[in-house]
């Protein structure tokens, strides 16, 4: 009987201590594992989504080189000089050394300044008239010679024929022996193609951009490929394989290195694989549009979850000192109840057998002592006046029975406190977890619009905004006529002075208006109406304003004048339907508008001259009676099959002039 009080109340105490303490450590565990994955999940992204941005950026500065170069008059002349004194002498002749003598320093300087291995002027009929290298392909035809299936081949013909800047796809060039791209532009005079430049890159310099292994531990790699015919090929040499460029292929659909199978088909994604050499890796993968590339950062799973495991090591330490210390406490509590207990009952069954002189020993204090006293009491009055035995026997029930009342009624009470505590710490997390929700969408909505339109937008649930939806809107396209000169002729200083004070005039316009800036692209801004808040007529705010940005442009034109530059404003609007929402990042988004009325817009603003608005007939057809306008004559625009029906647009009607100032 003593053995099995003290053995339930240790049992007890257990059962009541462990239970809980274990369910928390379980959840501590695996709330940390999830954390763990996703925190390495989530840096793996980010290298992932660098590396390709830095890729994009990449083609996008060479296609602008090549552009610029092609307009160079320097290039221009070059053409026609090289390709009179091809046709007429060939490449060995005196009349071509002459020529290529004057244009080599430049273009060898500029070949090794901007870092590409060959730079090639190729003339109309396919010649490759120059060439920085002289390389075996210097004075072959691209179009009937030996080289005429290459790469180079094909982007000079893509080139020639649409007119645009091209970049071809990395593969093996024949004339050099190694993998190569080219991005070739057409060079044209007054309005006629006279021939092509071509700049020569390889890989190693897209190879330098993904060697950057920081935050990826020791097994962690940066994969680059393209899918040529049915399978994934490297484009680069990787982190385990120095020799893995175009010599290491995955087949499409085969159960190896599935993360680069699926970028170079197109998609994004995440998570653990198998990668080319059998080991199970996390991964993320991203396509790059510019070479039709796949972009996969991998890392091992044994070293991207070893937190993990040392986790659940030290979860598993603090729970088994824990239960130690827990059983060690309850031993210790369970003995200082159940001694004095085992004690008294000894004492009791002293007495009962007749031995009135025995007194109970028990020292404590709590309610236990205060029962032996009582035992004590009892056996004197027992001793004094054995005929009271019957009351005293009564009066000990009536106070053991006040006594388990009190207790009953102080837990009751410490329950309900208890209660209310933890309905207060529910009501209190429910607020700080409403409050940190809605300070995270106001943040990201600051990303796009106003401080002001941010909370509005967020207090009326506008979040649904940035997600990809079709809109009606009315796009305006702002350009500065004479700019490119103007940057050719003046300090960087200057230009970036003109564009602030341009970009600030321009830019309260827009918010005067209420319409929505997508970006800044030098003197060049894009600005559309009706989205993401809907406006009763949102051709009226886009013709209002841009007659008051080409009002508020007057004075600072007459001010730049003063200052030797010579700039006017002109402005292109569309109206149609368009998908709109936020594009990016975690940590940068922008909030674009997609479609054919943006392009539209550009083009109109390209035909229009400084002071003049550009729009069609269809962006006036709710606002004709509030405007003046000139008739144009029909524009063939890039991209547009049949004519554009133009107007330009002069100022307000009088009509709508008075309506305004009455109202």
């Amino acid at each position: 009987m003593k053995r099995g009080i003290f053995a339930r109340l240790i049992l007890w105490f257990l059962v009541i201590s462990l239970v809980p303490l274990s369910a928390v450590a379980y959840m501590a565990y695996v709330n940390g594992q999830q954390h763990l994955k996703k925190e390495v999940t989530n840096q793996l992204r980010a290298i992932a989504d660098t590396r390709a941005r830095l890729i994009e950026i990449y083609v996008l500065e060479r296609s602008r080189d090549v552009s610029a170069l092609s307009r160079m008059p320097t290039i221009i002349d070059a053409m026609e000089d090289l390709e009179r004194a091809f046709d007429q002498s060939g490449i060995d002749s005196p009349a071509y050394t002459s020529v290529e003598h004057e244009v080599r320093p430049f273009l060898t300087y500029y070949k090794e300044a901007a870092g590409y291995y060959d730079l090639f002027l190729i003339s109309t009929n396919g010649n490759a008239i120059f060439s920085v290298n002289k390389g075996e392909d210097l004075g072959s035809n691209y179009r009937t010679g030996v080289y005429k299936h290459s790469i180079l081949a094909k982007v000079f013909d893509k080139a020639s024929m649409l007119l645009e800047t091209q970049v071809s796809d990395f593969d093996y060039y024949q004339a050099t022996n190694e993998p190569a791209a080219f991005i070739a532009a057409p060079v044209i005079k007054d309005g006629e193609v006279i021939g092509v430049v071509a700049l020569q890159v390889t890989n190693r310099e897209v190879y330098a951009l993904a060697q950057n292994y920081a935050g990826l531990g020791q097994t962690g790699e940066i994969l680059i490929g393209a899918k040529i015919n049915d399978k994934a090929v490297f484009m680069t040499p990787v982190r385990h394989d120095i020799n893995a460029d175009f010599r290491r292929r995955i087949t499409i659909g085969s159960d190896r290195e599935i993360a680069l199978q699926e970028a170079v088909q197109g998609t994004r994604g995440d998570g653990v694989v198998i990668d080319y050499l059998g080991n199970e890796v996390l991964a993320v993968w991203r396509y790059q549009p510019a070479f039709g590339w796949g972009v996969v950062v991998k890392i091992d799973t044994a070293e991207a979850f070893s937190p993990i495991m040392i986790l659940r090591t030290n979860s598993f330490i603090i729970a088994t000192i824990a239960m130690l210390l827990v059983v060690l406490a309850a031993w210790l509590v369970s003995r200082s109840i159940s001694n004095p207990i085992r004690s008294l009952t000894q004492s009791a069954r002293v007495i009962a057998k007749g031995d009135l002189s025995h007194k109970a020993s028990v020292p404590t204090t709590d309610e236990i002592g205060e029962l032996a006293g009582a035992f004590n009491r009892m056996t004197t009055q027992v001793r004094e006046r054995s005929e009271e035995l019957a009351s005293a026997n009564a009066e000990l029930l009536s106070y053991q029975g006040s006594l388990e009342a009190q207790v009953d009624t102080r837990t009751a009470e410490l329950a309900r406190a208890n209660d209310k505590v933890r309905e207060w710490g529910k009501k209190l997390e429910g607020r700080v977890q409403e409050q940190v929700t809605q300070l995270d969408r106001l943040g990201r909505l600051k990303g796009f619009f106003s401080p002001q339109l941010a909370e509005s937008i967020l207090s009326g649930g506008g979040e649904d905004l940035l997600k990809t939806h079709r809109r009606e809107v009315v796009v305006v396209f702002l350009d500065l006529r004479g700019f490119t000169a103007f940057t050719d002729s003046f300090e960087p200083e200057e230009v970036m002075a003109v564009l602030g004070e341009y970009h600030r005039v321009m830019g309260q316009l827009v918010v005067a208006h209420e319409g929505t800036l997508e970006r800044f692209a030098g003197d060049g801004l894009m600005i559309f109406f009706n989205d993401p808040v809907e406006l009763d007529n949102p051709a009226a705010s886009a013709v209002k304003m841009a007659l008051a940005m080409q009002q508020q442009f007057v004075p600072l034109a007459a001010a730049w004048k003063v200052r030797g530059y010579d700039l006017d404003l002109s402005i292109g609007i569309a109206q149609g339907y368009a998908t709109l929402g936020a594009i990016g990042f975690e940590g940068r988004w922008d909030y674009a508008c997609i479609g054919s009325v943006t392009n539209l817009a550009a083009r109109l603003c390209d035909e229009a001259k400084g002071g003049q608005i550009i729009t069609t007939k269809k962006a006036l057809a709710q606002i004709e009676g509030m405007i003046q306008t000139e008739a144009q004559a029909d524009l063939m625009l890039k991209g547009i099959a049949k004519p554009v029906q133009v107007l330009n647009v002069t100022g307000l009607s009088p009509d709508f002039l008075d309506c305004l100032a009455l109202s």
